[in-house]
């Protein structure tokens, strides 16, 4: 009878049998326990004239189901080392530099946070970030796969010189339309050129678009953007951590490591500064397109 029970869990634990898998399911509740707040800031500048946004919020627990909290009425200024600009609270946590402000390449940003309230004992936090400068583009292309995938695949293609010298890092997004594809953190496309340092990249490509769903469709005419950044290491291996660990494999593991942070004192999320250059291109019509 020991033997024919050991054999059953076995099954049961396996997956084997369909049958045995759910007569052996039960319900699980797991307890998180609650941790201490943390300031989140979200914000950079780049060599775009606009109004850039500094976003202030707080952790919050696992299951707590809402939007973060806001941090409203904080003192938040902005330095390239001669100047020193004061943003404005546009919206509760949206603090915001005058609608002309632009990055220029080279210069060190420093952010400095006062808050009203002190977040786990701390109310002054602050970060800083080089801005780097980013090669030109010569011209995009868009390819279609018919051979990749269920219905085929578009290939966005990069087409310009990485200036060599010293390790470059990049971060790419996509427009369709004038439209942000890449409109979070996890459809973002990062490199460093390692692979093409100081030589013509050839139509790497930098975007694959599934023809099968829907949203990542293309149509003959059919405008699109490519944006290149040149952002620095840190923010470079920040994003890839965010990524990760927003996907694992196996299931339900945590992340390898705390995402890193350049904010201090302890705190979450990311400063930083990056110039951008962009090129576009019309779809044209490709064959082979599956319905």
């Amino acid at each position: 009878m020991n033997k024919i029970n050991k054999t059953f869990t076995f099954i049961c634990l396996t997956g084997m049998t369909l049958f045995l898998f759910h007569a052996c399911t039960e319900k699980i509740d797991i307890k998180l326990d609650s941790t201490y707040t943390r300031l989140v800031v979200e914000g950079a500048i780049t060599t775009d004239t606009t109004a850039h946004k500094i976003l202030l919020t707080t952790t919050t627990d696992y299951y707590y189901g809402q939007t973060a909290p806001v941090v409203a009425g904080a003192l938040v200024t902005v330095s390239d080392g001669s100047q020193t600009d004061t943003l404005v609270e546009a919206a509760p946590g949206q603090y915001q530099t005058r609608p002309d402000y632009f990055g220029v390449r080279g210069n060190t940003y420093t952010l400095q946070i006062s808050l009203p309230t002190a977040i786990n004992k701390q109310t002054d936090y602050s970060a800083s970030s080089i801005l780097h400068p980013v090669a030109d583009i010569d011209s995009i292309g868009v390819t279609f796969h018919p051979e990749w995938g269920r219905k085929g695949f578009w290939e966005v293609n990069l087409y310009a010189t990485d200036p060599g010298g010293v390790e470059n890092f990049y971060l790419f997004n996509l427009y369709r339309n004038g439209k942000l594809f890449s409109d979070s953190i996890f459809k973002k496309v990062i490199s460093d050129d390692k692979f093409f340092d100081g030589n013509y990249t050839n139509g790497i490509g930098i975007f694959f678009l599934d023809h099968a769903q829907p949203y990542q469709q293309l149509a003959v005419g059919d405008t699109i953007t490519l944006e290149m950044s040149g952002i620095t290491e840190p923010y470079y291996y920040f994003v890839s951590e965010v990524q990760i660990a927003g996907f694992n494999i196996p299931f339900f593991t945590g992340p390898p490591a705390n995402v890193s942070s350049n904010i201090t004192p302890e705190a979450v999320g990311f400063f930083t500064a990056y110039s951008s250059k962009n090129a576009t291109t019309i779809v044209k019509k490709q064959e082979g397109i599956k319905h």
